[in-house]
């Protein structure tokens, strides 16, 4: 027991105020010691859902500066997630279609992947519909190629990347990405304009031919007759010869054409050649067609054989024949 005395001070004219008590200090043998946190060499352990082992992530062990036990962690974690061989061809913004125009030198970059780290060395193809146009090395978990944008055979292509699987990256298979890029015949936008000027000009050239459909269909005008001066007595007076007035029709550009007799095939081939004049089907040879002046593509088919392609400038009036059209 304790006798502990408590004195209050005179403040303000009041007497000076003081009251004694005994008090019980406990001694430090009697004070309640919390519950140790864990017993010496308790775990903790998590379950790894990737593989699934269990693994020890902390351990009791004895605090030297506080004396009591206390868990330390072990520094062990689980692996993380198989992502197995990833290809991805990149864009920006990511998920925006490939567009480009012909003659463009297009390039694809695309990142690939080996589980959780970035290929490096790993051979990559890259395939336009379906044909395998160029290899490259991975470097630093990237791949990059370059492809000159075509509208042949059409104006949309399938381009892929293949990773196969190799020796850098033996625990998975191939991994692809494939988009479509669509290629315009000249940059987006020009090539809009300009079908909106050929169409002009289509409209223009069918006015100007049925003016001079019109003009031809009117009436002759009469032949004038110059009065006859009057001659002199014993001379006969010549005959006086007007020409007569001929309209003027506006002259139209003559289209040229286009003439293909015949298409060399092997023997005991079958199947029909199938010719198309700027992507329209004209049908299988003799063939002889109109074609308005400029540059046209000719595209001659025949199934079992690669595509023939061919370019020609037709002139007003001229008709061109093609005679070495020929499937090996």
């Amino acid at each position: 027991m304790v006798t502990v005395t408590v004195i209050i001070p005179a403040v303000g004219g009041k007497p000076e105020y003081r009251f004694t008590k005994e008090v019980s200090i406990p001694t430090l043998e009697e004070v309640p010691m919390p519950k140790e946190i864990c017993a010496i060499g308790e775990e903790k352990t998590i379950f790894c859902p990737v593989d699934g082992s269990t693994i020890v992530i902390a351990r009791c062990e004895k605090d030297p500066v506080t004396g009591r036990n206390r868990f330390v962690p072990t520094g062990n974690a689980c692996p993380p997630p198989e992502l197995g061989k990833v290809a991805k061809i990149l864009t920006y913004p990511e998920g925006a279609p490939l567009e480009a125009y012909e003659g463009m030198d297009v390039t694809i970059t695309t990142g690939v992947m080996c589980g959780a780290m970035p290929s490096n060395g790993e051979t990559a193809r890259f395939i336009v519909d379906g044909v395998k146009v160029a290899e490259a090395k991975t470097v630093s978990g990237f791949v990059t190629f370059k492809w000159a944008a075509t509208t042949e055979p059409s104006k949309t292509h399938k381009i892929c990347v293949s990773v196969p699987k190799s020796e850098q990256c033996p625990k998975y298979g191939e991994a692809r990405d494939c988009k479509t890029i669509t290629v315009g015949r000249m940059v987006p936008g020009i090539e809009e304009q300009l079908k909106m000027e050929r169409e002009e000009y289509q409209k223009g050239l069918e006015a100007l031919r049925q003016e001079r459909e019109r003009i031809r269909k009117l009436p002759q005008p009469a032949i004038y007759k110059v009065p006859p001066v009057p001659g002199i007595p014993g001379i006969p007076t010549p005959p006086v010869v007007t020409p007569p007035i001929i309209p003027v029709v506006p002259e139209v550009p003559k289209p040229g054409k286009i003439s293909i007799p015949s298409v060399g095939i092997p023997p005991k081939v079958e199947f029909p050649v199938i010719i198309y004049i700027d992507g329209e089907r004209i049908g299988s040879p003799p063939i002889t067609i109109d074609a308005d002046p400029g540059t046209h593509t000719i595209r001659v088919e025949l199934k079992g054989f690669p595509t023939i392609y061919k370019k020609i400038s037709v002139t007003a009036g001229e008709t061109i024949t093609l005679t070495d059209l020929e499937f090996l």
